[in-house]
C-alpha cells in the first residue's frame, strides 16, 4: 500500500459496504506482492466478507478483534520485508502483545478502535526497533515464521509480472492484478463447493460444469500459490468472493438453491434472501464473471504456456439460471402439493362439521 493499509475500514468499523476487493487495490498489486503481504491480505479479504453473513455481535466483535491483528501483521510484514530477521522479531513482539490482550478491544465505537489500534501498531513498532524479545507460544512463533517468515519474497519474476501486465493493459481499471481478477470471479467457482460424493446428486448441467470449474482451477493453481506461498490464498479469494456476491456462504447458496428455502434472515441487518434471488444473483453476474474469468486466463497463460496447455470454453463453466430448472420446478410442485393437501384438510374439516350438525 502506498503508507498504511486502512485499516480500521478493514476492521469492519466504518464503511461496511466497502467491496473487499478494494483492499487489493489501495496501492498494492498482487503480482509484484510478497507471497506473505498476498497471503495476509488474503485473510483480511475473507474476514471483512464474513462480516456480511448472519454473525451475533459476540462474533462480530471477534473478527474486528481478528482484523487488527492482521492489519498489523501486514504493516509490520511491508514494513520489515527487507530483512527476514527483523521480519521475525516482529512476530515475537506481535505475539506477545496479542497473548497479552492487544486485540481484544470490546468496543464497537469507530474512533475508540482506530485510536487503540494505531496506538497498539506504534508500541509494538517501538518495541521491536529497541530490539525487545519475548518469551511467547510456540504455536504463535510457528504460525508467523510459516505465513509470514517463510513467504517473504515475491512468488513472480520481474518478467513475468510485465508479461502479466502486457496481456492486460488498458482493460478496465486494473492491469494485471490476478487476485483482484479472482475476486471478481464471483460465482465461477461455485460448484466446486460441491463434494464429490454427492455430485450425482446434482443435476447433469451443474455436474458438466463443475467438470469445467475444476480444470479451470487446477490450471490457474500453480499461479495462486506463487502469488500467496500455498492453495490456502486461492482458496480464501474464491470464498470472500462467493460471500461478498450472495451473502451467504458457498455451502449455504447451494444447501438453499437444493432445498428451495423461501427468503430468511443472513446478514446484520436481518435482510432475507430467497432462492430465486440467488438465481437472480446468477444470471444478473454471468457478464461479470465472463470478463474475470477471461483476465485470468490471460495472466496465468503467459506465465504457464509452455507447462500447461490453455483450457478451451472456460464459459461453459459459469453458472446460469437454467442450471436449477430441476429443482425449481421440484420445489413449485412441493409448494402446490402443499397448498393442495391445506386446501383438502380445510373441505374435510367442513365436511365433518357439516355431518354433526
Amino acid at each position: 500500500m502506498a503508507n498504511k493499509l486502512k485499516i480500521y475500514a478493514c476492521s469492519g468499523v466504518g464503511d461496511q459496504q466497502q467491496a473487499p476487493a478494494s483492499y487489493w487495490l489501495d496501492g498494492t498489486r498482487s503480482v509484484s506482492n510478497t507471497q506473505a503481504v498476498n497471503n495476509l491480505l488474503s485473510i483480511i479479504n475473507l474476514l471483512l466478507s464474513e462480516l456480511q453473513l448472519q454473525l451475533t455481535e459476540e462474533e462480530i466483535l471477534e473478527r474486528y478483534n481478528q482484523l487488527d491483528y492482521y492489519a498489523v501483521a501486514l504493516r509490520l510484514a511491508q514494513r520489515y520485508y527487507d530483512s527476514d530477521e527483523r521480519l521475525a522479531a516482529a512476530g515475537n513482539v506481535l505475539g506477545y502483545y496479542c497473548e497479552n490482550g492487544a486485540f481484544s478491544c470490546s468496543s464497537f465505537d469507530d474512533l475508540e478502535r482506530s485510536e487503540h489500534l494505531e496506538k497498539t501498531y506504534q508500541i509494538i513498532v517501538q518495541d521491536i526497533d529497541i530490539n525487545n524479545t519475548y518469551s511467547i507460544a510456540p504455536e504463535l512463533s510457528k504460525w508467523w515464521a510459516q505465513n509470514v517468515v517463510d513467504l517473504n519474497r515475491v512468488g513472480l519474476t520481474e518478467q513475468e509480472q510485465q508479461a502479466i501486465e502486457q496481456a492486460t493493459e488498458g482493460v478496465g481499471a486494473v492491469t494485471g492484478d490476478l487476485a483482484t481478477y479472482l475476486n471478481d470471479a464471483k460465482s465461477y467457482f461455485l460448484y466446486t463447493f460441491i463434494p464429490e460424493a454427492e455430485i450425482k446428486s446434482w443435476p447433469k448441467a451443474i455436474q458438466q460444469k463443475r467438470k469445467k470449474q475444476l480444470e479451470i482451477y487446477n490450471y490457474c493453481l500453480p499461479i495462486y500459490k506463487e502469488l500467496g506461498g500455498s492453495e490456502d490464498m486461492m482458496q480464501r479469494i474464491i470464498r470472500s468472493s462467493i460471500i461478498s456476491t450472495f451473502k451467504l456462504t458457498p455451502e449455504a447458496v447451494l444447501r438453499r438453491i437444493k432445498e428451495g428455502k423461501a427468503a430468511e434472515p443472513y446478514s446484520v441487518s436481518g435482510v432475507g434472501i430467497a432462492t430465486e434471488v440467488i438465481i437472480a444473483i446468477i444470471s444478473a453476474v454471468v457478464t461479470l464473471v465472463t470478463t474475470a474469468i477471461t483476465l485470468i486466463l490471460q495472466c496465468v497463460a503467459q506465465v504457464s504456456v509452455a507447462k500447461y496447455a490453455v483450457p478451451t470454453d472456460a464459459e461453459m463453466g459459469i453458472p446460469e439460471d437454467e442450471d436449477f430448472a430441476q429443482f425449481t420446478a421440484q420445489n413449485n410442485s412441493k409448494n402446490l402439493l402443499i397448498i393442495g393437501a391445506a386446501i383438502l384438510g380445510f373441505l374435510l374439516l367442513k365436511k365433518n362439521k357439516r355431518k354433526r350438525k
